[in-house]
Formats: structure tokens, C-alpha cells, sequence
């Protein structure tokens, strides 16, 4: 009975250890593969950033823009002004 518990206690404990240790294991190789991945994407995502970046309009450009909208829409009040 005694021998039974301190068995059923001791297979615990193993379990727990082994528990502890698949655990670690996995962590290790799920970060070692996250890192990995992003050491491959790293070029990837630089490239793309990049090309997002070239793409995007700039304040000086939207002010561009928006002074050329009202210069347009200035344009289009005195023709139709002149065109009544």
C-alpha cells in the first residue's frame, strides 16, 4: 500500500519532469523556427517596406494637390461664370 503511493507519487513526479522538459523542448524549437523564418523574410519585408514607402505621397505632395484642386475648382467657378 505504502510501496503502491510512493510509486503512484515517484510516476507523478517523472511524468511532471517529462511534461516539463517536452515543454521546454518545444519552446526551443518553435522559437528557434520563428526566428529562422524571420532571418529568411527579413529580406522580403525590407523590400516591401521599401516599395510602400516609394509609393506613398508625401505632405508636400498632398498640399500640392490640394492647392491645385482649389486652383482647378477657381478655374471651373470663373467659366461658368462667364459661361452665364
Amino acid at each position: 500500500m505504502i510501496e503502491d503511493k510512493v510509486q503512484a507519487e515517484s510516476d507523478k513526479a517523472r511524468n511532471r519532469a517529462r511534461r516539463k522538459q517536452l515543454e521546454e523542448e518545444v519552446t526551443r524549437i518553435v522559437t528557434s523556427a520563428a526566428d529562422l523564418a524571420l532571418k529568411d523574410l527579413g529580406p522580403e519585408v525590407e523590400a516591401l517596406r521599401q516599395e510602400i514607402a516609394a509609393q506613398t505621397i508625401g505632405q508636400t505632395e498632398v498640399d500640392d494637390l490640394t492647392a491645385a484642386v482649389d486652383g482647378a475648382s477657381g478655374l471651373v467657378v470663373r467659366g461658368e461664370a462667364l459661361l452665364s
